[in-house]
């Protein structure tokens, strides 16, 4: 379990009775290391926080052959793609 370097005290449960921490994250033995950050955030639905652990993944792509994508160009001309389109572009733009 790798556990983040505390300068405070940090409780995912508040009380008027008193604070506790229950929450634990484990990672596999590939993972460790990988570690570059821990936080708590408040959660919906539930009397606690949320714990959040913040890993860097090295994800390596792998091309094989000549494959690319291509937009079939029949679809700028369909009317309800470009209504679709208008609208997100306008909630873009905001």
């Amino acid at each position: 379990m790798w556990e983040k370097s505390q300068e405070r005290a940090t409780y995912t449960h508040y009380t008027s009775r008193g604070t506790s921490n229950i929450g634990r994250i484990y990672v596999s033995r590939n993972l460790s290391g990988q570690e570059r950050g821990a936080d708590t955030r408040i959660a919906e639905l539930t009397d606690h926080l949320a714990e959040v652990t913040l890993i860097a993944l090295e994800i390596t792509t792998m091309r094989c052959g000549r494959i690319y994508w291509k937009m079939n160009t029949a679809i700028l001309c369909d009317e309800s793609f470009q209504k679709q389109m208008q609208q997100r572009w306008a909630e873009w733009s905001k």
